[in-house]
């Protein structure tokens, strides 16, 4: 996955977080270069 590919996941129940699923499966290095660039 590259930081510029985003998954939306649309789900109105609000019992589905893809955000916990996606910091499970990237890098911590990824997730922090996601997360510093306002992606996440």
């Amino acid at each position: 996955m590259t930081d510029d590919f985003v998954v939306a996941f649309a789900d109105n129940t609000g019992e589905v977080d893809p955000l916990k699923a996606m910091k499970a499966r990237l890098p911590d290095a990824h997730w922090a270069l996601l997360k510093q660039r306002g992606l996440v």
